[in-house]
């Protein structure tokens, strides 16, 4: 079996009954472990030591640019001066962990809405990121929910080059043209409580605004990680049977207006750099999403944000005064996290090739992280079986591959080499 390289024109919508019976899966970012194996026991102290040897080494890997994904507190609370102050001071202790300024290849804001792009004032935080790193960055990423004129005029002066925006019509778009953005990315929610003719309207709306990247989101995964302890909850967070319906809806209406799936539900113009990476095998899947080029992991800054350092995933402290609280006390917030053993990182090798590259191979797996495929991946294998009868992978005794329906059904298929996870 050959890897889908290139990658097909268009791949096939699967029907709204194959999507309401396996998108319910889909609860979590699958550049992660499995929730379940971050462990309280790791926190500062252990990601600082991290940092420490990482800043220290040299070699091929230490070479590779970091990203940065910081995560600015959204609407009014009385901490919101505090947690600016914790935020400066988490990035001021990053650096001193890694004993030299990183190259860090992205940067990303989120929760950037009206009222934390004054409070914040965008563009001194990132005058502060590049006093404090080598940052040539090749995009500066603002997420928000919606932007008026002023917000992106103030953006695009403080350097930002790309914007991801919940809400996008004719103007956001027309503006974004104007203001040279290098992309506008609308994410539209599939699931939620919106009816189809009001979820029909929205859709309708960003791609008459002929915005180039569209990401289609899971109610589900509006809630990140989910512990164990909300896991019977999911019901009536994910909406299943209506996300279903809502996620065929628009993979038909995409497809037809002329996008491209790339991964995870976003949908790109035919000449996007991430297609373009993703025809060539280099596509990438981290921890602050898709990108044409390798990263060594992502620094994370704010209150219950993910990041990664090499083989090292951890999350800062949740919620606006635990994060105060700990970054106060400790410098960094990081609150669990885990170190990936082989046999993990063999697992999470094979869902980063599924999702960005729709395919992946024993022999590469095994020669890359030493493991026996057949002993290691032996239960998520058989688990695969109900996946191959619906049609949404090919298996062979040398690899896994997505079919064209399967590919918008990843999460499904990841879960079974994730176990707790999802």
């Amino acid at each position: 079996m050959s890897p889908p390289f290139p990658s097909a024109p268009s791949a096939v919508a699967p029907p709204a009954s194959l999507l309401r019976r396996f998108d319910r899966l889909a609860t979590q970012n699958l550049a992660l472990p499995p929730i379940g194996d971050f462990a309280p026991t790791f926190g500062a102290f252990e990601l600082r030591q991290i940092l420490a040897r990482r800043g220290a080494a040299d070699g091929p890997q230490c070479r590779l640019p970091l990203h940065l994904l910081v995560r600015l507190p959204c609407g009014d609370f009385p901490e919101g001066g505090a947690m600016a102050l914790s935020l400066a001071r988490e990035l001021l202790a990053l650096v001193d962990a890694l004993g030299a300024p990183p190259l860090i290849a992205r940067v990303t804001l989120q929760a950037c809405g009206r009222r934390s792009g004054q409070a914040l004032l965008v563009g001194e935080f990132l005058g502060l990121l590049a006093s404090r790193f080598d940052l040539p960055a090749r995009e500066i990423c603002v997420m928000a929910t919606r932007a008026d004129r002023p917000s992106l005029q103030a953006w695009r002066r403080s350097g930002v080059t790309r914007v991801v925006l919940d809400e996008v019509d004719t103007a956001d778009r027309d503006m974004a043209g104007v203001l040279e953005f290098a992309s506008l990315t609308a994410r539209v929610d599939c699931g939620g409580e919106r009816d189809e003719d009001a979820f029909g309207e929205t859709l309708q709306a960003v791609v008459g605004a002929g915005v180039p990247r569209v990401q289609l989101r899971d109610h589900a995964c509006l809630v990140e990680a989910l512990p164990s302890s909300c896991e019977s909850q999911m019901d009536s967070i994910a909406l299943r049977s209506r996300r279903g319906v809502s996620r065929a809806r628009a993979i038909e209406v995409l497809q037809r207006e002329g996008y491209r799936h790339v991964a995870v539900g976003l949908f790109v113009h035919h000449d996007d750099p991430l297609l373009v990476a993703k025809d060539h095998g280099k596509l990438q899947l981290e921890v602050d999403g898709l990108a044409n080029w390798a990263a060594a992991g992502t620094l994370a800054i704010g209150a219950g944000v993910f990041g990664r350092v090499g083989t090292c995933y951890y999350r800062n402290a949740g919620g606006p005064s635990a994060y105060v609280e700990a970054v106060a006390e400790r410098g960094l917030s990081a609150s669990t996290g885990v170190v990936l053993s082989r046999e993990a990182l063999a697992r999470h090798a094979v869902v980063n090739s599924l999702v960005c590259h729709g395919w992946t191979d024993f022999e590469s797996i095994a020669l890359g992280h030493l493991v026996e495929p057949k002993q290691c991946f032996g239960r998520a294998l058989r688990e695969l079986a109900p996946l191959a009868r619906a049609g949404l992978v090919d298996l062979d005794s040398e690899s896994i591959e997505l079919t064209a329906m399967g590919e918008h059904l990843v999460d499904a298929v990841a879960a079974v080499f994730n176990h707790g996870a999802y």
